[in-house]
């Protein structure tokens, strides 16, 4: 039968380091000039006699190829690195725990300072309350004061803290403003404006400025009741300034006189109505 197609070849580990070839022995017995009468064959003999070489040998080497080569992938893919060139692979595993500290060494560095040579690190903090101590210090000598006799010790400076600056006129109160009298003052903002609210007391003026706004009695006494309407104004023709009797004719009535009259339009003429002897009667005016 020849050689397996099957064979993949040597195989190293995980790794198939060697291929196998195709050799004579895989197909001696394989195509259409094995056959001793190959013309003698049935159609479908035939078909198997020209397909066999390529279907028993060519095709199941190439798969083997195919599936060797897959599996050197898989292997080599997350264990191996690119080479690069004038450098090799380290002896030393390059761990997790190396990495972490890499990563904080950063943070560390951070922490020192550089080395001068000749000098150390001082047991004492340099704060940045010295720092500004010494720099005062610079401007005062700079200015041509000198230092005092007299020790300015630690109590002085406790005891200035304590007080605060004094105002003329003004002295320190004998209560204590304490956090519950801050959030009372703080609440003052929420409340109603005072000068926006009108009490029974006001004895200030106040105009309203809209449709709602209330109106105080000296408001109404000076704008509705003494210049409501002005004294110039007249009813037909009569003054306002005192009281006025209106007329029939000012409200276009019939006057007490004319209530018995009648008026002919198509003649012009004006004609008084009465009864006498039971019957009615008329007479031209």
């Amino acid at each position: 039968m020849g050689q397996s197609p099957m064979v993949l070849g040597k195989e190293r580990g995980d790794y198939v380091n060697e291929l196998s070839k195709i050799l004579p022995s895989a197909y001696a017995d394989k195509g259409i000039r094995t056959k001793p009468n190959p013309l003698g064959l049935s159609v479908s003999e035939a078909q198997r006699a020209f397909d066999e070489l390529v279907l028993d040998v060519v095709i199941p080497h190439f798969n083997a190829a195919v599936e060797a080569q897959n599996k050197n992938n898989a292997a080599i893919d997350g264990v191996k690195v690119d080479k690069v060139e004038n450098k090799g692979l380290s002896t030393n595993d390059f761990t997790n725990e190396h990495k972490s500290k890499v990563e904080s060494m950063q943070s560390e560095l951070d922490k020192k300072v550089d080395k001068v040579a000749n000098k150390s690190l001082s047991d004492n903090n340099y704060t940045s309350e010295d720092k500004n101590a010494v720099s005062e210090l610079k401007k005062q000598l700079a200015e041509g004061r000198t230092l005092s006799e007299n020790d300015f010790t630690d109590q002085y400076v406790s005891d200035i803290k304590n007080k605060v600056d004094k105002v003329s006129g003004k002295g320190l109160s004998a209560n204590d403003y304490t956090d519950s009298d801050k959030q009372k003052v703080s609440k003052i903002d929420d409340k109603v404006d005072k000068n926006s609210v009108l009490t029974k007391d006001n004895t200030t003026a106040f105009v309203p400025q809209s449709d709602y706004a209330p109106a105080t009695k000296k408001y109404v006494d000076d704008n509705i009741i003494s210049g409501g309407v002005p004294q110039t104004r007249k009813i037909n023709g009569h003054a306002l300034s005192a009281d006025i009797t209106l007329t029939a004719e000012d409200v276009n009535a019939v006057s007490k006189s004319d209530k018995n009259k009648i008026a002919d339009d198509s003649n012009g003429k004006t004609y008084i109505l009465g009864i006498k002897n039971g019957g009615l009667y008329y007479k031209e005016v």
